[in-house]
């Protein structure tokens, strides 16, 4: 399908792009977060807020943090960023202060995290188990960097290079992942999931959206049982969803799923792939 883009939104991987012109005449992007984006984020916010409600504890706290901070990092190159978010927070904020009327205060902890990037902000402070939630309108447009031609996820220099440009980026969602190891795992595979974390950008390998810090699998490419490894190559980051879809095998199920997510072509064909590789008929 071909979209116009001067006058309509094309949606792509989570954002809505359109051409806008200028006095000049010349023609430039406005990205906002997609509709379809927009309203999981929402969904996942309310639905933490819920869980942090029943069960008042730290990690419940430090990882609605971890998400902000991925939708943050991921979004921020939309020009539209600042906006989309104070909306956002506009729709979520009355449920935060309702649900944890108890357990909140106004009190402003802050972390390393919190001064590097949320520091410059004025907005009033809501902690629960004395950790400061980071604001939702907290960021603001920032012109994508371009990768090093030399950074790749398949080498040693390559992923030195994707790491040295993202673990700052990644900080917070990396020191989630070193405080809550897989239990049933090997310290290889728990290792290998923070490096994987930061080597997919935080997106679902599949999918390419944005992984929800307990809300995501890491996979044997090749399973264990046809003599996979827990080495970096074998390994891929998925959220659940896909990663049921891909070990599904009822056809009413697998159809339930397809209907839910959505694929494109070339997502379809990781899919594909790596059911294949499970002992699963293609889809």
């Amino acid at each position: 399908m071909v979209i116009n883009l001067r006058k309509n939104y094309s949606n792509f991987l989570g954002f809505k792009l359109k051409a806008i012109k200028k006095k000049q005449g010349k023609y430039v992007v406005k990205s906002k977060i997609s509709d379809k984006a927009r309203e999981k984020i929402i969904k996942n916010y309310r639905n933490q807020i819920e869980k942090i409600k029943d069960n008042p504890k730290i990690y419940n706290v430090e990882k609605l943090n971890s998400m902000i901070l991925g939708w943050h990092n991921y979004y921020k190159i939309a020009t539209h960023v600042n906006l989309d978010f104070s909306e956002i927070n506009f729709l979520v904020r009355k449920r935060l202060f309702n649900r944890t009327r108890s357990i909140r205060s106004d009190c402003l902890y802050k972390n390393k995290t919190y001064k590097r990037i949320y520091g410059k902000y004025n907005f009033k402070p809501i902690s629960i188990c004395k950790i400061t939630i980071y604001p939702l309108a907290g960021v603001k447009f920032k012109i994508p960097r371009l990768m090093k031609m030399i950074t790749s996820r398949y080498t040693i220099l390559g992923r030195f290079h994707i790491h040295k440009d993202l673990d700052n980026e990644f900080k917070d969602s990396i020191n989630f992942l070193i405080n809550n190891p897989l239990k049933k795992e090997s310290i290889q595979k728990n290792d290998n999931r923070i490096s994987l974390f930061v080597a997919q950008k935080g997106l679902c390998h599949v999918s390419k959206e944005n992984l929800d810090m307990t809300d995501m699998e890491i996979r044997n490419i090749v399973p264990k049982d046809n003599g996979g490894t827990d080495k970096y190559h074998n390994l891929v980051l998925v959220n659940k969803e896909i990663s049921s879809l891909i070990d599904e095998t009822e056809e009413l199920k697998i159809n339930e799923y397809k209907e839910s997510i959505v694929l494109d072509r070339k997502a379809l064909n990781k899919i594909n792939k790596l059911r294949k590789l499970v002992g699963n008929s293609m889809i």
